[in-house]
């Protein structure tokens, strides 16, 4: 791993170098972020309020976002073609 998503402060989430312990990139939130999983080579998901994005780690850029009904506490990769988020007593199952 030469890489590490990381998010603590809030509202952003940081890239970091491991070895050199240098910032790469810091990507803005409009949310504050409880949740962050890799879901392949190249992008992750992050959860915050009732948002959850998919970003492209090479662009920098979120690619997709889904607008959730409930604060999503936690998000996690289910299979190739779907992940899932968790609130309070509820579950929900999206597609990519």
């Amino acid at each position: 791993v030469e890489s590490l998503i990381v998010s603590g402060d809030g509202k952003s989430i940081r890239l970091w170098d491991v070895f050199n312990g240098v910032c790469l990139h810091e990507f803005d939130c409009s949310v504050s972020i409880f949740s962050l999983t890799s879901i392949c080579e190249g992008f992750f998901l992050s959860s915050g309020g009732n948002k959850i994005q998919l970003y492209h780690l090479a662009s920098r850029k979120v690619v997709k976002s889904y607008e959730t009904p409930r604060i999503s506490l936690a998000v996690a990769r289910l299979d190739d073609d779907r992940f899932i988020t968790g609130s309070d007593q509820v579950l929900q199952v999206w597609k990519f």
